[in-house]
């Protein structure tokens, strides 16, 4: 028993070993450029502007080619747009950051990555500019949607370093605001730029 155990253990430890070579930590930050859109409004009723991303990720590779793999990322994202009130009245502006969890698929043939899946954003902050109220700017999340169901898909590529450049899209299933039917509320649109680094990376 005692010899069978010793010849187990080597095993083991090389098993666990190559586990940890599968399993990378990272960082990424990178610029959000975000719209919003809804079927009963006109195009040019809002303006896309420029927000950011930062967070963390982390990344488990199945075999050693690293063909296949799933990330899960934590990412701080500012969105939103400015609006346009029809007749030619004064717009106004929105801002909304949220806390987004998205869990991708991802492949890499010759440094380059394709990568699809869900997101969960939960928002954390909201910022309004109307000068049609009088308000000013408020901060009130009241009406606003806490928890959003989307999707990302996007394209990169990644040098033996472990530093990488992404190009991807993600939108929403749910309207920004609660009540209202999907087209009757806006949702998010945005196209994002990042750039990230795997840690312990070398090829």
């Amino acid at each position: 028993m005692k010899s069978t155990l010793l010849r187990l253990l080597p095993a083991l430890l090389l098993s666990q070993a190559a586990s940890a070579q599968q399993l990378h930590f990272g960082a990424k930050a990178g610029a959000n450029y975000s719209d919003s859109y809804q079927r009963n409004v006109a195009p040019e009723s809002t303006t896309a502007i420029f927000g950011y991303s930062l967070g963390a990720l982390s990344r488990y590779s199945f075999g050693q080619d690293k063909f296949w793999n799933i990330q899960v990322e934590l990412l701080y994202s500012r969105k939103g747009d400015d609006y346009q009130y029809p007749g030619q009245r004064p717009g106004g502006q929105r801002r909304l950051s949220y806390l987004e969890l998205p869990v991708l698929a991802k492949i890499n043939v010759q440094r380059i990555g394709f990568e699809a899946g869900p997101q969960l954003g939960y928002l954390v902050a909201a910022r309004f500019t109307n000068p049609i109220t009088g308000v000013g700017t408020t901060r009130d999340l009241q009406g606003l949607r806490r928890l959003l169901l989307g999707y990302v898909a996007g394209a990169g590529y990644e040098l033996p370093s472990g530093y990488s450049f992404t190009l991807r899209y993600n939108g929403d299933f749910l309207p920004i605001t609660q009540g209202g039917g999907f087209f009757q509320s806006p949702a998010h649109s945005v196209f994002q730029a990042q750039l990230g680094y795997l840690l312990s990376k070398r090829e």
